[in-house]
């Protein structure tokens, strides 16, 4: 089963903005199956590498050391920025991917947080276990994902020149430098860490529940309400007609002398 971990080294992280700067990323990873079909989204990656299914459009100075890809070490790999083809429920688009660390061999690896720093939602988990399987970029675009050996890929592919001048872009990570680091959040470190995690317990996540396993919303049942006939008081008899109001079913104001009951019947009048 191939399983895939990107990591930077937060320690070798530096931005230099006169200089290149060097960045270590960290994969752990078995040697992955060509066969597959996609590009890998990775929850455990904090960076991402390209592979051949992109057109590399940017190069960047800064440089990056990738370890753990077929349990091996590549150094002085180039950042760049990217484009391929990818399908929407609009149609096909071209993705826009930045800072990543390229590779040129085998298939891309993107790392879910960095996807999501630029404020896409990556729900990699499966259709079958309540899951979404799919990304929702910023401007709305749906992009579908597949399941495959317990893994999410992204079906993509290198798009032609009339392509890229045709199709709409859409920016998959953000375009700054990227550094894994503005994710960082040591919850387990707080004493009241479920104070933090309240507001989303206590909605997202609330199960119809209780810990006894009690339906919340249990209503009890009622008898129905039956409302005898009830017969206007002798002052409230029309006096034009000399008809009786009954009261049969919701409010209602007599048109003969104006008297407001409640009406609980098809029967308004009675001679």
């Amino acid at each position: 089963m191939a399983v895939s971990t990107a990591l930077i080294d937060p320690k070798c992280f530096e931005t230099n903005t006169h200089a290149s700067s060097l960045t270590k990323y960290s994969i752990s990873c078995a040697k992955s199956k060509k066969k597959q079909r996609g590009s890998l989204i990775d929850r455990g990656a904090n960076g991402g590498i390209l592979g051949n299914d992109a057109i590399v459009i940017r190069r960047h100075a800064n440089e990056v050391d990738v370890t753990g890809i077929d349990n091996h070490e590549m150094t002085g790999l180039k950042l760049v920025d990217a484009v391929a083809k990818a399908s929407t429920q609009h149609g096909p688009v071209i993705l826009v991917l930045n800072q990543y660390a390229y590779h040129g061999i085998s298939r891309t690896i993107h790392s879910s947080g960095q996807i999501e720093a630029y404020k896409n939602k990556v729900d990699d988990r499966s259709m079958k276990v309540q899951g979404k399987q799919c990304i929702r970029t910023l401007e709305g675009y749906i992009i579908p994902l597949d399941i495959i050996n317990g893994l999410p890929y992204l079906k993509m592919c290198p798009p032609s020149r009339q392509e890229i001048d045709d199709l709409p872009h859409v920016i998959l990570t953000p375009a700054t430098s990227w550094d894994p680091k503005i994710l960082d959040l040591l919850l387990s470190d707080k004493p009241d860490w479920y104070n933090t995690l309240r507001d989303w317990d206590e909605g997202k996540i609330k199960s119809p529940f209780d810990q006894y396993g009690n339906y919340r919303h249990r209503e009890v049942a009622q008898a129905p309400l039956i409302i005898p006939e009830i017969e206007v008081p002798d002052a409230a008899q029309c006096t034009t007609t000399q008809r009786t109001c009954r009261i049969r079913h919701y409010l209602l104001r007599c048109c003969c002398c104006g008297y407001e009951r409640a009406h609980y019947g098809p029967d308004l009048h009675r001679s």
